[in-house]
């Protein structure tokens, strides 16, 4: 019998929690794409003229959770939902959420990328919960369609991509992060920063203006489920623990000193190793989510590519990343799929920060951002 690579073979090991916990579903039959329904739904009750921020949100063919978008998408999608359920919406959508999850988990894992091999991302899966994938959440796209934007190598297409996603989850402007890395002069990178930051706020008006009395209730759904319930599996989750919650000023100064140590640190990285535009990107990638206030479960797939490229040549960093991802997978197979989550990201911060530490020390002085730095295949051609 033909023996698996080494490659396949991590990828299965690795892949155990995601892999059981969709059998499971399957074999028990528990309902898929629940958190999709809450967008289905909430443009159902739009269709039929009523609020889309129901307490208890129902409606037939679905079984949502609590809808916390903005009121612009339920009006937008609510054309798609006047039947008398949700149920082809649902189909469509399904079918569509299998393809370009299937694109995006090649891309991660099956994808030639330099200075990362599948062997070496294919650790990171362990972060990776059933649960994550069969909740059908707009996470999966939004970070497919930054991807995508960003391996088209047209930063003008990468600004709108993340303001799109944004546009739906807020948070993803911590996308932005990949112009700070991106492999061009520091003018260049402040012009593209400066430009996207400008049409977030724009956005944010037009939002506010369109919004009417439906923003008082996203208002609310917002304080009571992403700040009340699901505080998510990164920084604020964390600091919810302690008592606090987004939006105090301790909190918001917290997590920007922690982004902005997260974005130091893969600064130092980026410019003291020859990477090219590609490895930027996915190192950009991978951090944005550590930066992420409310980083989820569906979100930690993201970082694979980047944390292995963090890794590098350097054998003690890949010692520690693949402990840590041992780590995770021996939690997740143990059902503790909420510790491995929570726990997984924490440590894989404190890993990246050390990984710039010891680049530090190892350069004795890192590049300045503004300054020469070694030449990658991308700078060569300018």
């Amino acid at each position: 019998m033909r023996r698996l690579s080494p490659a396949t073979d991590r990828l299965l090991l690795f892949g155990l929690p995601a892999l059981l916990g969709l059998a499971g579903r399957a074999i028990k039959g528990r309902w898929w794409l629940n958190d999709f329904d809450a967008v289905a739904c909430a443009a159902w009750r739009v269709a039929h003229h009523a609020s889309p921020y129901a307490q208890d949100l129902a409606c037939p063919g679905g079984r949502p959770a609590a809808y916390v978008y903005a009121p612009q998408l339920a009006w937008a999608l609510a054309p798609f939902a006047g039947g008398p359920d949700v149920s082809t919406l649902r189909l469509v959508y399904g079918l569509a959420y299998a393809v370009v999850t299937a694109w995006l988990f090649w891309t991660l894992f099956l994808r030639r990328t330099p200075g990362a091999s599948t062997a070496e991302r294919a650790p990171f899966l362990s972060l990776c919960a059933g649960s994550a994938v069969a909740c059908g959440n707009l996470a999966t796209p939004s970070h497919a369609l930054v991807l995508a934007a960003g391996l088209a190598g047209s930063p003008f297409l990468l600004g709108v991509a993340i303001l799109a996603v944004a546009l739906i989850k807020p948070v993803y402007l911590t996308y932005l992060l990949v112009f700070a890395y991106a492999d061009a002069p520091l003018g260049r990178r402040a012009l593209w920063l400066a430009a996207s930051l400008a049409g977030a706020v724009v956005l944010a008006a037009i939002v506010a203006a369109t919004g009417g009395s439906a923003l008082s209730e996203w208002r609310g759904a917002l304080d009571a489920v992403v700040v009340g319930q699901q505080t998510g599996v990164g920084l604020l989750d964390l600091l919810a623990r302690f008592g606090l919650r987004a939006g105090q000023p301790l909190a918001v100064s917290l997590w920007l000193a922690f982004a902005a140590l997260i974005s130091l640190a893969g600064l130092i990285l980026v410019e003291t190793r020859a990477l090219d535009r590609t490895q930027r990107l996915l190192v950009a990638i991978a951090l944005a989510q550590l930066c992420d206030p409310r980083l989820m479960d569906y979100d930690l797939v993201m970082m694979a590519p980047g944390l292995a490229i963090v890794a590098g040549g350097d054998p003690r960093l890949r010692r520690a990343g693949f402990a840590i991802c041992i780590l995770t997978l021996l939690l997740g197979v143990a059902e503790q799929k909420v510790l491995a989550i929570r726990l997984g990201p924490g440590l894989l911060a404190l890993w990246v920060i050390w990984a710039a530490a010891r680049t530090v020390r190892a350069t004795r002085a890192a590049w300045p951002a503004w300054g020469p730095r070694p030449a990658t295949e991308g700078s060569a051609r300018r």
